[in-house]
């Protein structure tokens, strides 16, 4: 049973927190850090949060230049970090941002 419950634990980090309070996706996309600041209201502790129960570090370069997914629910995951300023960018046509 302690295997399970270390298994578990191990697992909780990969699940996308939910933000009930804030109304950030109208549909579903991958969404650079900045955009999730600049254009549905999400604060640099907002995403300071999500970064850490992914167990990544909270530097403004991995807040505003990471991906996150946004799903419909109001919940964000991590995707990936992009590897300094500037190198996150939204793709043109269906709402999904890659590292440059």
């Amino acid at each position: 049973m302690t295997r399970l419950a270390l298994l578990l634990a191990a697992a909780l980090p990969l699940l996308p927190l939910t933000l009930a309070e804030i109304q950030w996706c109208e549909y579903s996309a991958q969404i650079c850090g900045y955009q999730l600041i600049e254009q549905y209201g999400a604060t640099e502790q907002d995403l300071a949060t999500i970064l850490r129960s992914y167990s990544q570090p909270t530097d403004p370069s991995h807040i505003y230049d990471s991906v996150y997914t946004c799903f419909k629910q109001n919940s964000v995951g991590w995707v990936s970090w992009c590897g300094g300023p500037y190198t996150c960018e939204p793709t043109a046509g269906w709402p999904l941002a890659r590292c440059k």
